[in-house]
């Protein structure tokens, strides 16, 4: 935040850089996006959302009855996550073929000329895996689209830079291709 407005030490500030300072620190206390004005703004919203992640409680993604998750986990619906870096929630993978879609523990025929795709919330560096064969692509981004060319089980991974280096940050169940 620029010094209220301010020209030199005697300076009052204005009412209108008083304002933008308040609208700027209630977005940051809120998570809305901030348009930072210099570069102390730039870091100082950095820093406080970091620390807002890290202190939010429960996670951004919610918390789910039991019944839910048991139900999620025993269709093959789930991932782990580890929310510190950025939160989740908005992860998506799932594939489409020319006899429609499935969702993460779903089945494909190779013949339906299936596409995997995913979506992240924020732009991750990730891999998806062919069980037995290792990666079979990878990248960066926020998008991902994938077309099999083989049956298999295939799952993605996806990392984010947090505190200094890479961190595993989504680990998804299959897709299995038939």
């Amino acid at each position: 935040m620029p010094d209220f407005g301010r020209t030199s030490r005697n300076d009052e500030p204005s009412l209108d850089a008083i304002v933008r300072s308040d609208q700027f620190i209630d977005a940051l206390a809120t998570g809305s996006p901030v348009a930072p004005q210099d570069r102390a703004d730039a870091m100082l919203a950095s820093m406080l959302g970091e620390w807002r992640d890290e202190m939010r409680w429960p996670p951004a993604t919610g918390l789910i009855t039991e019944r839910d998750a048991v139900a999620a986990l025993r269709s093959g619906r789930g991932w782990v996550a580890y929310d510190l870096p950025k939160r989740t929630n908005g992860f998506r993978f799932w594939a489409e073929g020319t006899g429609g879609r499935v969702e993460m523990g779903g089945e494909i025929p190779l013949s339906t000329l299936p596409v995997l795709r995913a979506e992240f919330p924020f732009p991750a560096r990730w891999n998806i895996i062919r069980a037995g064969t290792g990666p079979v692509a990878g990248g960066s981004g926020m998008q991902i689209t994938f077309s099999p060319s083989q049956p298999g089980a295939y799952r993605l991974e996806a990392r984010r830079p947090f505190r200094g280096r890479m961190r595993g940050w989504i680990f998804s169940n299959p897709l299995y291709v038939l």
